[in-house]
């Protein structure tokens, strides 16, 4: 609750910092200029993110492939953390991109104000990461208990398997 609040705060200060700004340089020209510029730099940031909203589940399937097709127990235990450690990557940077997208948002609605013009909306696929990142450890998570137990079945079946033991 106190990190939300400091965020606030800081989105507070940055806020009147470029009021502040665009106070002193009321010039139409240069609030275009830098509209412009917001604009750009929101563009990018959402073009990044998307570029890493599909390269995550390739290299997540590509993982999944060799997990499922992993002979030892081991590498599949590697891989799986291979997985884990994708998926912490994939939080701070899905929590990244917010924050900066936010960021340039916020400036972009005082601008906009400033200026008269409609102000932007806010969605930009947080959500999609989200999901993309909960369906991925839910999935890494039941494809790893599955071969945990294939693998603690598979003394038994070659017990059965060598008659020494009947199903």
């Amino acid at each position: 609750m106190k990190k939300r609040e400091s965020k606030k705060n800081q989105v507070a200060t940055l806020l009147d910092k470029a009021e502040r700004k665009l106070s002193i340089s009321s010039d139409g020209e240069l609030i275009l200029e830098e509209y412009k510029h917001l604009i750009a730099e929101r563009r990018f940031i959402m073009t990044r993110y998307m570029q890493f909203l599909i390269f995550y589940p390739i290299i997540v399937g590509y993982s999944f492939k060799e997990l499922l097709s992993a002979e030892s127990i081991r590498t599949a235990l590697l891989i799986m953390l291979f997985i884990f450690l994708v998926n912490s990557v994939c939080v701070y940077g899905a929590t990244r991109f917010r924050s900066m997208a936010y960021h340039a948002l916020d400036r972009e609605v005082l601008l906009a104000d400033k200026l008269g013009m409609q102000r932007p909306h806010p969605k930009w696929g947080y959500r999609a990461g989200m999901y993309s990142f909960i369906v991925c450890y839910g999935l890494t998570i039941l494809i790893i208990l599955g071969r945990i137990f294939n693998y603690l079945d598979a003394p038994k079946a070659l017990v059965v398997q060598r008659g020494i033991l009947s199903p």
